[in-house]
């Protein structure tokens, strides 16, 4: 592995706002967790309205508090941004100071060449709640009026005109904004991979580097969701401690203390930084990414699964463990977590010499989620620095004997010849794990970039709008059907019902429902996919709809989940898996549900209505249970966007890298574009990539303010433009060429993802005429996954068809006698569920995407020629497995109005 150079660093963590007070409360022991207030949970409800059924068990916990945002100076309008969530402040704040700590933030030309990685809790934050619960709010209102009761008059909770549109979109525009107002011209996205998600990041900042795509990248995280649902949902999932006790390698710990923050470091390749005089603060060695796999459960680690980690690491970085100096754990304080990593840390690096000196910052700031990864870097490298080890804090009483904890500060161990060296694990929910090896070694290097593969397309899953498989996408494809429909009812959960209410000013009331190609429902078997059937009661459409295409492109490419005898689980295969996506703003019905008994609290006594005790509190019971059923721990999991992509991992027993990406419109091809970064690992033997996209939701259409045009079309045809509504999810199996176990459908040349650059500090749509300028230029409908279905259609298109019966593979069914149409396929059984709304928010479309295509070819096949197109695979061809009961999962499933 090339070496690669950190040449700048910045933190907002709970109390420190830069690395030298981060620094000096680390140095001298200081706990920076305290009970969370008002500042951080707004005025405290009244204790008569708390719901019985969700309560939060645990206020404590790492904040950022007294940080003031200043929106000047960048290069969109200081308007715009003032007015953006903190998690676009946070983003905002520690990409400027890492790029002006590396010295180059007035380089344009390498600004031009600079990328911007971002690990980012998929979660609901306090503006996206903003706009999604006074809609909820209104229509509970209505409800109560509707059925004869007292009630506030009818009025608008909410004014789009006031909402900034990225609010919506909180996994993926923090990273486009960021990299917007800094005027960085390469990639830009951001990931989830859980409590490893800095570390993914800098990983793939490395790969990028390494592949010439980009001469400095910014990676780092941020964590800043809605904290009292952040609150509510680790309550649910008992992760806070029982007895108040929450410390790293300490026995009498019981569970974690969650904390919110942001950092970021910039890295360039260590050659350019050391030709162009950069201070480097330190040197990133090697870095190992793995997936648990087949574990226990997606929340208790695999020690198996951390060894990986580390073997990965030290084999990039040429060197053994015994040469580290010290190891920052990732420990958090629950007892299963760290009991597990003390267990693969004293079995692995005692069998290789001795386990160095250890310790954990979480007793210091907290577990800070997706940058958990970035504060034990810093931490590491502050520590390499200054040569002093700072303590880690509070433990009483170690977990094991002979654990080499550093309970007290001091000197760097530099007994060692040769350079300092440290070691930083982070291990996340879903089983994703990092392992960084970093030093202090700044010696020249002279190394090429490396060439990212073409990928051979080796396997495809679909279900778009009604279109439920590859068969039925093709079908509609050869005999021109579209997918269109009205919007299904119950879609919205009666919102479309309010009278008086956002909704019906804004036009979209029941007699304006929008048409589009809508997900109806999801066949999913709920004993294949282990999930308990009463969880798919309101569990999320997304991570449903994603787990049935990889199912199907994975079989397609080959696989199996074949469970060998004497095995709970299959093969395990290094398969990476990597998804774009986007929150799920149904996400926020479990705040919604929380929060009420104090909303119509306040509703009422502004409104001058007098109820009872009594009254009170069965108005709350009746109105909690309609807009939400009590929530079960699998879909608190479900609402997670890391999870969507660690459950194919778990459920296939793939232990490659495994995470989930946002870009909004570009997050297709940048996971393609990933995919080939990983593919670089020659360890890594597949590729699944997916998308899904649920983009019918009125938050979209609110921000979006137009009304989507009904019927198929282009967008920019004449008379034909508008937008229109287009839902679902694909995903592909890609490998390095020739290397797929079946033949490849076609090939992905090249890749090449380009931003737009603000306008007067604006950033630019897409429009209908600049697309109408583009001859021949057809463009999907909006959202994550709109590439995938473009890539669906292209490589439909560009594989060599054969006369039936002999197609050379359609995997795993006899062809059938008779051959009737898609819809003469026998369905399994569903179970029947209530409806429930399933929105998210559209795409702003300032990027550009381009994948270059071909029909798969040997070596040495001669020049490309056409390939024939007339016959086609029999559309009745079904992959589902007959036998078994399934639940359907229908895109309005849930909870009653």
């Amino acid at each position: 592995m090339s070496k690669f150079a950190i040449v700048g660093m910045s933190c907002l963590f709970p109390g420190a706002d830069t690395p030298d007070a981060f620094w000096r409360n680390l140095r001298d022991g200081v706990d920076s967790r305290t009970e969370g207030g008002p500042e951080v949970f707004g005025p405290a409800p009244d204790p008569r309205d708390a719901d019985p059924a969700h309560t939060i068990t645990c206020l404590r916990g790492g904040f950022v508090t007294g940080f003031d945002f200043d929106p000047n100076g960048f290069r969109l309008r200081p308007e715009d941004l003032a007015r953006l969530d903190r998690v676009f402040h946070w983003s905002l704040h520690v990409s400027r100071e890492a790029l002006r700590d590396s010295g180059h933030a007035d380089r344009p030309d390498l600004l031009a060449r600079t990328g911007l990685v971002l690990g980012d809790y998929s979660f609901p934050t306090p503006a996206s709640a903003r706009i999604s619960l006074p809609l909820v709010h209104e229509a509970v209102l209505d409800g109560v009026r509707r059925s004869g009761h007292r009630a506030p008059a009818p009025a608008c909770l909410l004014d789009p005109a006031a909402v900034h549109p990225a609010d919506a979109r909180v996994s993926g525009a923090p990273a486009r904004i960021a990299a917007a107002a800094l005027g960085l011209g390469g990639p830009r996205y951001a990931l989830d991979a859980a409590c490893s998600s800095a570390l993914y990041a800098l990983k793939l900042a490395c790969d990028h580097l390494a592949a010439g795509q980009a001469d400095l990248v910014l990676a780092g995280g941020v964590c800043a969701p809605e904290p009292n649902l952040i609150h509510l949902s680790f309550s649910d999932l008992h992760a806070y401690p029982d007895n108040g006790v929450s410390q790293p390698f300490d026995a009498r710990s019981t569970g974690i203390l969650t904390g919110q923050g942001a950092g970021m470091v910039a890295v360039r390749r260590l050659a350019d930084a050391l030709a162009d005089g950069d201070r480097i603060h330190a040197v990133v060695d090697g870095i190992g990414l793995s997936n648990d796999g087949a574990g226990r459960h997606l929340l208790v680690p695999n020690p198996a699964g951390q060894r990986s980690s580390y073997e990965l690491a030290y084999a990039r970085a040429g060197f053994g463990p015994e040469q580290v100096d010290y190891l920052e754990c990732h420990a958090t304080g629950t007892p299963v977590g760290d009991g597990t990593e003390a267990e693969s840390v004293a079995d692995w690096f005692g069998a290789r010499g001795a386990v160095p000196p250890l310790g954990s910052v979480k007793g210091n700031l907290g577990h800070l989620l997706t940058v958990a990864g970035l504060s034990s870097l810093l931490k590491v490298i502050l520590a390499m620095r200054q040569g002093h080890l700072p303590p880690t804090i509070g433990v009483e009483q170690p977990l094991t004997d002979g654990l080499p904890l550093v309970r007290a500060g001091r000197a760097w161990p530099d007994e060692r010849p040769g350079p300092r060296r440290a070691a930083v694990s982070a291990f996340g929910f879903g089983g994703t794990n990092a392992h960084v090896v970093l030093s202090q070694e700044a010696t020249a290097e002279v190394s090429g970039p490396v060439v990212p593969p073409a990928l051979d397309v080796v396997g495809l899953g679909a279900h778009f709008g009604t279109l439920d498989s590859v068969a039925a996408f093709e079908r509609a494809l050869y005999d021109g059907t579209d997918s269109f429909q009205p919007l299904p009812e119950h879609r919205w959960r009666g919102l479309e019902d309010t009278a008086d209410g956002t909704l019906a000013r804004a036009g979209l009331d029941r007699a304006h429902l929008p048409e589009g190609g809508f997900v109806d429902r999801v066949d999913l078997d709920p004993a294949d996919h282990r999930i308990p059937p009463a969880d798919l009661r309101n569990y999320n459409l997304q991570h449903a709809l994603m787990s049935k295409v990889a199912d199907e492109a994975l079989r397609d490419a080959g696989y199996d989940r074949h469970v060998p005898p004497g095995r709970k689980a299959p093969e395990p295969r290094r398969v990476a898996v990597v998804v774009a996506m986007e929150i799920e703003p149904s996400a926020h019905l479990h705040l919604a549900r929380h929060g009420l008994g104090d909303f119509l609290r306040r509703a009422y006594d502004e409104a001058g209505l007098s109820l009872t005790g009594e009254q009170r509190a069965a108005l709350a019971t009746v109105a909690r249970d309609a807009v939400h059923e009590p929530i079960v721990a699998n879909e608190v999991l479900s609402y997670i966007g890391n999870i969507m992509a660690s459950r194919i991992s778990s459920l296939w027993n793939l232990t490659g890298p495994s995470f989930t990406v946002s870009s909004d419109g570009a997050g297709t091809a940048e996971a393609l574009q990933i995919a080939q970064l990983l593919l670089l690992d020659e360890s890594v033997e597949a590729v699944l990539v997916g998308a899904v996209d649920l983009a019918a939701s009125p938050e979209s259409l609110l921000l979006r303010g137009v009304h989507p045009v009904a019927g198929a079309g282009l967008s920019f045809g004449d008379g034909q433009q508008g937008v229109r509504i287009g839902e679902g999810a694909g995903a592909v199996v890609v490998t390095r060429p020739g290397e797929g176990t079946r033949p490849a459908y076609a090939r992905v040349d090249s890749l090449a993802v380009r931003h737009s650059a603000p306008v007067g500090g604006v950033l630019p749509e897409a429009d209908a005429p600049t697309l109408a300028e583009v001859p021949g230029r057809r463009w999907p409908p909006p959202g994550s996954a709109r590439g995938m279905s473009a890539i669906w259609r292209r490589t439909r298109a560009g594989r060599r068809r054969r006369t039936w019966p002999n197609w050379p593979r359609w995997r795993g069914c006899t062809p059938p006698a008779v051959v009737p149409s898609h819809s003469a396929v026998p369905r399994r059984s569903s179970v029947t569920r209530r409806p429930r709304r399933r929105w998210r928010g559209c795409c702003d479309r300032c990027c550009a995407c381009t994948t270059v295509m071909s029909p798969a070819r040997p070596a040495g096949a001669g020049p490309r020629r056409s390939w024939p197109s007339t016959s086609r695979r029999p559309p009745s061809m079904c992959r589902t497995r007959p036998g078994r009961g399934c639940a359907a999962v229908p895109a309005s499933a849930g909870t009653r109005r």
